[in-house]
């Protein structure tokens, strides 16, 4: 299969191969706020790689377990198979138009929220769009940012937390965060009563002063499980955040309340964030008519080509384009890409909240990506930048197939 870049052939892929990785978390195991009573003692990914003579392009996506894989092999392979040529700036939109079925809440239905949440987990091929670019960056010896459009290669880091914990066990967490040279922490709040999530902030804020950037993630966009938040009691957190100097507030809102979205973040003084499992052009134009930044993983959201179209959108609109990033340290690696050639994104996401670790998160990488001085240096490296570790791959494989072109 020809890949054609800017209408030009650019490489030819010989075979795709598509893994499925587990990786050990360390005991005690991760508590994520966004599944509330449950423990992460496994990193399940799903892990492409696109081979054209001595090159080959990889990619990953966090998954549940092996619908991703079953999804590449069903419907992907017969796709890439039928396909002589692809152009890759629309392959994404090839890729959404025969693979991805149309979501009729979309036009209005609400289903309930776990049938939602599962069903927007699916379909998420764009992993496959992504490795193609890291060999094409490859065999043209450029960082993807080069082809894109370079426009910052430093990116300043916060420290994403991810499980529910006391004011006192959070303000001491942050303490060695701080000691790491983070200068921003995002807290998770997803107390059954949200003013125990308040004294969580306010600690914080006490602990750390004014010199550190604080963000709140709610986790209300997709959360299957109580509590849910209805747009009085959004509203009354944003307004108790607002004394706390919160730079934003993330996703306080069901993903289908677009309208309370948009209201809320006219009422409050706190920037209203949110978009992280979003995908679509579509989608993201109507959210950027309530969000004030928008969260679009490049993995979850429709790949590289259309996060740039829709950081083209928010900028026009003088709205920023903050990635959604929890993922591995390859999926990091991608989206530090993507980063490096936006004006209108200011921000990393960095997840770290041990046992939530770089080790743990970069564990498919040779070296962890680094914070320095509370920046991320974006890696001038040919693709997206990195070094697999083949060793640990080879280790955590638990399940693999081919596909010969």
């Amino acid at each position: 299969m020809e890949v054609k870049y800017r209408g030009e052939p650019a490489a030819t892929v010989e075979s795709i191969e598509v893994l499925l990785l587990d990786a050990p978390v360390p005991p005690p195991g991760f508590r994520p706020s966004w599944f509330p009573g449950k423990t992460q003692h496994s990193f399940f990914s799903t892990l492409v790689h696109v081979r054209s003579g001595d090159l080959t392009g990889s990619s990953s996506i966090i998954c549940r377990g092996h619908e991703v894989k079953k999804f590449i092999e069903r419907q992907l392979f017969g796709l890439v198979r039928e396909t002589k040529s692809i152009d890759l700036e629309s392959f994404t939109q090839e890729m959404r138009t025969k693979l991805i079925p149309r979501r009729t809440w979309e036009q209005g239905e609400s289903p309930g929220k776990l049938l939602h949440l599962l069903r927007w987990l699916e379909y998420r091929p764009w992993v496959m769009e992504i490795a193609l670019w890291d060999l094409v960056a490859k065999t043209k010896r450029k960082p993807i940012y080069e082809l894109l459009g370079k426009k910052q290669t430093k990116i300043r880091a916060y420290a994403s937390t991810g499980e529910i914990r006391s004011p006192q066990q959070r303000v001491g967490d942050v303490g060695s965060i701080i000691e790491l040279g983070f200068g921003a922490i995002k807290i998770r709040a997803h107390h059954r009563n949200p003013d125990k999530d308040v004294e969580v902030v306010k600690a914080v804020r006490d602990a750390v002063g004014s010199n550190v950037a604080l963000m709140v993630d709610a986790n209300q966009a997709w959360t299957p499980t109580p509590p849910y938040w209805s747009y009085k009691k959004a509203l009354r957190f944003a307004k108790q955040l607002e004394k706390y100097g919160v730079l934003w507030l993330e996703e306080p809102l069901g993903a289908n309340n677009v309208s309370g979205i948009a209201k809320l973040a006219d009422e409050v003084e706190i920037p209203i964030a949110g978009g992280e499992l979003e995908q679509g052009i579509g989608r993201f134009s109507r959210l950027l008519d309530a969000y004030d930044i928008v969260q679009p993983d490049t993995h979850f959201s429709g790949g590289i080509e259309e996060i740039t179209q829709i950081a083209k959108m928010a900028e026009a609109r003088g709205k920023l384009l903050i990635p959604h990033n929890w993922g591995t340290g390859l999926s990091l690696a991608a989206n530090l890409q993507v980063i490096a050639s936006l004006p209108n994104c200011p921000w990393v996401e960095y997840p770290y909240d041990p046992p939530w670790s770089p080790e743990v998160r970069d564990f498919i990488l040779k070296k962890p990506i680094e914070v320095k001085g509370g920046y991320v240096e974006v890696s001038s490296a040919p693709g997206v930048g990195v070094e697999l570790n083949e060793e640990n791959i080879e280790m955590c494989t638990v399940a693999r197939s081919e596909l010969v072109l």
